[in-house]
């Protein structure tokens, strides 16, 4: 049986809302929600693999602080990638790829731009949430 914090952290949506710049279209910043799921047991090499399934990101770590921090510098590194490295359209097309879909924004700022993910599978092994998160990540050099 799920707990009441399973639950909602399950039910909370992945999430980009990218922010550009006026001229140029730049991104500038990213803020991003996700959700990572824990293995339901210890391996034999003593870690517990970890998976974020908005991304498609799997990783392992010995400790729930370690699969934290892992889970922040992973995804940190796949905004940075993608955005700095490939560029706006490459970033935009892998988000795609992924699933998210961009949303209307109500805002009245028409520089953000909402993506929401649609619903992803999370392998049986993978069924408790370990935690979500909400981070913003600043692009501009």
């Amino acid at each position: 049986m799920e707990t009441k914090q399973e639950v909602e952290q399950k039910n909370r949506p992945a999430f980009i809302k990218v922010s550009e710049e006026d001229e140029g279209g730049r991104i500038v910043a990213i803020q991003y929600g996700y959700q990572v799921y824990v293995g339901d047991k210890k391996e034999s090499d003593g870690y517990f693999y970890y998976y974020i399934p908005s991304f498609n990101i799997h990783f392992f770590a010995k400790t729930e602080d370690e699969g934290e921090k892992k889970a922040n510098a992973v995804m940190t590194s796949f905004f940075n990638y993608w955005v700095k490295n490939q560029g706006k359209k490459a970033f935009l097309d892998e988000i795609a790829r992924l699933g998210f879909i961009k949303v209307k924004s109500k805002a009245k700022n028409k520089k953000d731009i909402r993506f929401n993910i649609l619903k992803p599978s999370i392998p049986p092994a993978y069924k408790k949430p370990f935690s979500s998160f909400n981070r913003v990540l600043n692009i501009a050099a």
